[in-house]
């Protein structure tokens, strides 16, 4: 049965985003619940994959996200885990903005991956230029290679 606040139930839902043609994201999740007066998707075990202008990809996890119909943004939260070919990233809650092709954490993350280790309280990343900024009390490990 759905809640009542839910118009629309589906499972293993699968739904692809793009911009003048272009593929931006894949959204995988295990269930969703459409919410037409609120315009919003309501989702459970999450997965999305975002896709650079380099042909690089970054996957996204998390136990529970909401996808804004209208703008195509979303928040994804629960473990949340975004990986790219050399590093991952984990957080409790993390925002998209798909105008600005951008994600978004106002909660602590830890970034790892091959020689570094990173934390801090936010985190801001493009995916069009690539580049990220993180903020709030950063602690950065980097493994010497015998310089």
């Amino acid at each position: 049965l759905l809640p009542e606040d839910s118009d629309i139930g589906l499972n293993r839902v699968h739904h692809t985003a793009t911009r003048n043609g272009v593929r931006e994201w894949v959204l995988d999740a295990e269930s969703a619940r459409y919410q037409k007066q609120e315009n919003k998707t309501i989702l459970k075990r999450v997965s999305v994959t975002f896709f650079l202008k380099n042909g690089k990809t970054v996957h996204l996890t998390g136990r529970e996200g909401v996808l804004l119909t209208d703008t195509k943004d979303m928040e994804i939260s629960g473990d949340v885990v975004v990986r790219s070919s050399s590093n991952e990233l984990k957080t409790e809650r993390l925002y998209y903005d798909h105008k600005s092709r951008s994600i978004s954490t106002d909660t602590p993350i830890v970034v790892s991956g091959e020689g570094i280790y990173l934390t801090g309280a936010s985190m801001a990343f493009s995916f069009d230029t690539e580049q990220a900024m993180v903020s709030g009390g950063v602690k950065t490990v980097v493994e010497s290679y015998g310089l």
